[in-house]
């Protein structure tokens, strides 16, 4: 698991890199950090249903608490 998860956080630093230094170069230095930005917002944006919903669910009954009298 720790092999996945360090060729996937590697890869994409890797991927990163290389796609921000031809961002850069395309359209100056800050354009990288606006990218970020944008990707960010898109992520909160496809998140932020999700996480309400789990925020505002019902908690889960759980059978191996015992009765209360």
């Amino acid at each position: 698991m720790s092999s996945v998860n360090s060729v996937g956080v590697f890869g994409g630093m890797v991927i990163g890199q290389a796609l921000g230094g031809v961002i850069a170069q395309t359209w100056g230095l800050t354009a990288p950090w606006w990218f970020a930005f944008a990707g960010a917002a898109l992520t909160l944006l496809f998140v932020w249903r999700p996480i309400s919903q789990i925020v505002s669910a019902p908690p889960a009954i759980d059978g191996l608490q015992p009765n209360e009298p």
